[in-house]
């Protein structure tokens, strides 16, 4: 193998690393001592690739969103003559797995944006957090991610909902939170309400009852 490949190799290595500790453990696990030790180098050569703890959590979390983005895309691909309804379900059964295979990661990207809303809505702010958002250059792939995720939910939902731009955004969003929402209180989905998310079965159950919630006008 020659040099940059290995150097590219070792690299890659320490980044799956950091995503099967923080997805397991959360960002707060993510010292850049537990990464080495995961992935199996001394901590030299972790520094060499990642200048700091920072910089590995920053890259952390875009692989991670990259990831379930990429997962997105598959899914709107896979089957171009299913209907808008079946894409969003397979849309969102593969961006919940994706979420539920490594949750530590997931609520640690929910917690970096509630600390970028609170700045947004604070003293001096326009309260604008695309605005804050586009000023923190470390998760501005989360932009990106924000909008091919929207317009795409958007696109599928209007053959049902019409092109009443405020519906579609209201529908977005309401079909965003009511599959994501849960995560924030798991296991209470399962042990009040009797929804398994834990299986993808049970995921893919749920999922297709809110896509058919969201498209009633």
């Amino acid at each position: 193998m020659a040099p940059n490949e290995a150097g590219a190799a070792t690299r890659e290595r320490i980044l799956a690393a950091a995503l099967n500790l923080g997805g397991r453990e959360g960002l707060g696990a993510l010292t850049t001592r537990r990464v080495a030790a995961e992935a199996g180098v001394n901590l030299g050569l972790l520094h060499y690739h990642f200048a700091s703890k920072e910089a590995l959590v920053r890259e952390t979390l875009q692989t991670f969103v990259e990831e379930l983005m990429a997962s997105v895309a598959a899914a709107s691909q896979a089957n171009p003559g299913a209907s808008p309804e079946a894409m969003l379900v397979e849309i969102f059964v593969l961006a919940l797995d994706r979420v539920m295979a490594r949750p530590g990661l997931a609520f640690g990207l929910i917690g970096q944006l509630i600390s970028i809303m609170a700045t947004a809505s604070g003293p001096g702010s326009n309260g604008a957090v695309e605005d804050t958002l586009a000023k923190h250059e470390s998760l501005g792939f989360l932009l990106k991610a924000q909008a091919f995720l929207v317009q795409r939910m958007k696109s599928l939902l209007a053959p049902s909902l019409g092109g009443d731009e405020a519906l579609l955004s209201r529908k977005s969003l309401q079909l965003f939170t009511s599959l994501f929402h849960p995560l924030l209180f798991t296991p209470f989905p399962l042990m009040i309400y009797g929804l398994d998310l834990g299986t993808p079965e049970g995921r893919r159950v749920y999922v297709e009852g809110v896509v058919a919630d969201a498209l009633k006008p």
